[in-house]
Order: C-alpha cells, then structure tokens, then sequence
C-alpha cells in the first residue's frame, strides 16, 4: 500500500504492517492517521508512530524541555546547568558562568528556535530572540560539547542508535557555502516534511548559525556544517553506531524511559569522546523518526519498524 506525501515513518509502518497481510485504512493522510487492525481484529490508531500506547502524559513531559530535565534528575542522570530566561541581565550572568551557552524554546521540535555556541552578549540576545518565534518560554543551557547521540527505546529496550551530524556541504574550491546548499538541497534523498531519508538543509538554521560566513568559499573536499544543531528536521545526517555505543550511554537512556514508563521513546545524549561514562540529556521525544535509523547516511540500517510493530501488536 503507497500513499503518495506520507512522512517516511508512517509509509514504513504501513508498508512492515501490509507486509504481514494486516489491514490497513488511512483515515487522514494529512495528519498521517491511520488505522491497523490486527489478526484478532482489534484495532489500532495511530497518528504517525503515536499510539494508545503511549500515553498523554509521557507526550506532555517530553514535549516540555523543563519537566523532562527535572524528572532525569530523579532517575540520575545528568543535565546540563540550565535556567528558564527571565531577563537579559540574567542571562548575560548565566553567558559568563558558563562561557558558551544553547538557547531553546521550552517546548519547540525538530531543531526550531535553538541556537548553538552562544559566547557573546550580542549573539545571547539575537539567540533568543529567535527562540522567541517558537515559544514565549526559553530555556538557557549549558554546552556540552561533543558527539550527538540519538537512542531509540522501543518496548524497554534498545532498538538502534546513532550519532547525528549537522547539516553539512562538502566544499569544491569554487562555490560559496550559500550556493552549495542549493546544491545539496538538490539532492534526490533530500524531501520536506520527513518525506525522504534525508529533510533539505533549512535555509533561515544556516543563515543564522552562519551569518557572514555563508558567502565565503570552502576548499575542496571540506566538509562544513552549515546549521549549528545536529537534528534531522533541519538536514542532519546520521550515523548507525547501535554495535558499538558505550553500555553506561544505553543505561542511562533506559533509566529515564523505564523511570517514566515510556514505551517508545528517542532519547538524546551529548557526550564527550573522552568520558563516555557522562551521558548528557538533552531531550526525550515520543513520536520519533524511524528514518534515520532505517536508511542512516553512514552505517548498518536496522528495521526499527519491525521492532515497532512486534511491540505495539504484543
């Protein structure tokens, strides 16, 4: 069963649940809600990877970046030095304890309103300003600096893991970072909406983590990140490392998503090459993409939908 425009994780769900010979009715393709009926004739809803399975509750404390860091405490695991933005005095004390900040929306997705390597009093204030077009909450971070880890849980186990990359042009000598991402944006992989393996490189992440620097011309075969944050929703890549991620990393994930009782649940870690056992949390999401980790951009695939399936039909 193929329906044309369906984000790429509800088309590999369909495609794993039409392969058993289930019965599947899109209802909404728009909102990507869709019905399975299983051999016993129960009926399963889903919007996207969502379920009855997952429960409100576990979408509304992984939605808030606030909650989710107060309750990771109680199941310890490390957070980053964070606090809500009040005013612009504060946040310059809190830019000079920590020398280079994130600044988020508390409740935004996909990469939207956060910016990266705040260091100065001019970008803090342009930084959430930004934020500010997603949220009227914002959040003040810590950086932790590092490789950007994506694990996903499904049914109280690790699924597949990856270490997610920027948005990223590869230079040729003669063309400016702002021509090649229209060039790369070209790419067939590369769709909107997660419709494709890979989102385009969003235009307004790169001009504003790059600034000036969009028009200057790398070498040839230099790799460069165009957008400050490593999501897939603003043209990141992925890298499958789910044989070889430090045992301490996957144990604190399944703290935190057994210590809420979350079914499905993506958890991301920065951690630092030379002290894997710190595990950092950034965020908790419960409507992950299956697609980075079934067609990742280095690496084995691994058929998380399966697992999916196995899980919300058991």
């Amino acid at each position: 069963m193929t329906i044309p425009k369906l984000k790429l994780t509800t088309q590999l769900i369909i495609d794993e649940a039409t392969a058993r010979g289930l019965d599947v009715e899109m209802i909404n393709p728009k909102k990507s809600f869709f019905v399975i009926t299983d051999t016993s004739g129960k009926a399963h809803y889903l919007h996207s990877n969502s379920s009855s399975k997952t429960s409100a509750i576990n979408h509304w404390i992984a939605k808030n970046k606030s909650l989710t860091y107060s309750l990771a405490k109680r199941f310890n695991v490390m957070v980053p030095a964070t606090e809500n933005f009040v005013d612009p005095g504060s946040a310059k004390v809190f830019l000079s304890e920590y020398k280079s900040i994130v600044v988020k929306p508390v409740d935004a997705a996909h990469g939207n309103g956060v910016t990266v390597d705040v260091s100065d009093e001019t970008s803090l204030l342009s930084a959430v300003t930004v934020a500010k077009k997603y949220s009227s909450r914002i959040i003040l971070q810590q950086q932790i600096m590092g490789d950007d880890y994506r694990l996903l849980f499904i049914g109280d186990k690790l699924s597949a893991a990856s270490i997610r990359e920027p948005a990223s042009v590869v230079g040729d000598g003669v063309h400016s970072l702002a021509e090649l991402i229209i060039v790369e944006n070209r790419n067939p992989d590369r769709g909107t909406n997660y419709q494709k393996k890979l989102n385009v490189i969003d235009q307004k992440a790169a001009d504003h983590y790059l600034g000036d620097r969009i028009h200057t011309i790398p070498e040839e075969n230099e790799r460069v990140s165009v957008v400050g944050t490593a999501n897939m929703g603003t043209g990141g890549r992925a890298l499958d490392v789910t044989d070889v991620v430090d045992p301490m990393i996957v144990e604190a994930g399944l703290r935190i998503t057994r210590g809420l009782d979350m079914g499905l649940c993506a958890v991301d870690f920065m951690v630092d090459p030379s002290q894997p056992e710190i595990p950092w949390l950034i965020e908790i999401n419960a409507t992950p993409s299956f697609g980075l980790h079934e067609y990742p951009s280095e690496g084995k695939s691994r058929n998380v939908t399966k697992d999916y399936l196995d899980w919300l039909l058991g």
